[in-house]
């Protein structure tokens, strides 16, 4: 259906703990953004969030990967893939790395988030990059993120407890919603754990859930 059989880019960075690593996988194509082309195509990664909206377009966000310029980190790149087209979009966020030290001299490189103001909306606003976070699909169709692996604002490597809400859709031509985040509460950090629905809030575990606003980070509170 797309991407490629080969490698073409490598990152080498050095860890204090591990030594020298070197990453190998394909960059993206980012093209431009919100506008579907045929080259197109996320760049590596793994441990990446996913949705599939209503009308069966699915989504690709984050996971630790390659960026458009082949450099290894946690991305923060959203993506929308029709498949009736067999195109991908590059829907928000960032196409490049941001890179520098750790507290132990190692290299770490990330996309940048914007949280905004809590409980506004913004079209700037867009989680950190991150790995393994928990996503799911509301019954109004809203796409949920929370926590991950990732960089906090300060550049500490950390478990994140950050819950984002994210609207795909809009009156505006289809075009994706502003974002905003959105809370007084606060959850444990986490990574890799598991996530449910019900009606007719979607919730996570034992805890709370995000008003009615478009891509919104919030502390959740206890059920």
């Amino acid at each position: 259906m797309g991407g490629s059989s080969t490698v073409s880019s490598c990152w080498t960075f050095e860890s204090e703990y591990f030594g020298q690593l070197t990453y190998c996988g394909q960059p993206g194509v980012y093209g431009t953004l919100g506008t579907p082309a045929a080259g197109n195509t996320p760049g590596a990664r793994d441990s990446a969030a996913n949705w599939t909206d209503s009308g069966g377009h699915l989504w690709l966000f984050g996971g630790n990967g390659a960026d458009a310029n082949g450099i290894f980190g946690r991305l923060n790149d959203l993506w929308e893939f029709n498949p009736s087209t067999n195109q991908w979009a590059w829907m928000g966020g960032s196409s490049t790395m941001l890179c520098g030290f750790d507290g132990n001299y190692a290299t770490v490189c990330v996309q940048a988030g914007v949280y905004g103001t809590l409980g506004t909306p913004a079209a700037g606003n867009i989680p950190r990059g991150r790995e393994y976070a928990v996503s799911w699909t509301g019954n109004d169709g809203n796409f949920w993120l929370f926590g991950g692996t990732g960089f906090d604002v300060n550049g500490n490597y950390a478990y994140l407890n950050d819950l984002w809400k994210y609207q795909p859709m809009a009156s505006l031509g289809g075009r994706p919603r502003p974002s905003d985040r959105r809370g007084n509460r606060s959850s444990g950090s986490r990574t890799a754990h598991s996530s449910f629905v019900t009606s007719p809030r979607p919730r996570i575990g034992t805890l709370g859930e995000c008003q009615s606003y478009p891509f919104c980070a919030t502390i959740s509170s206890k059920i």
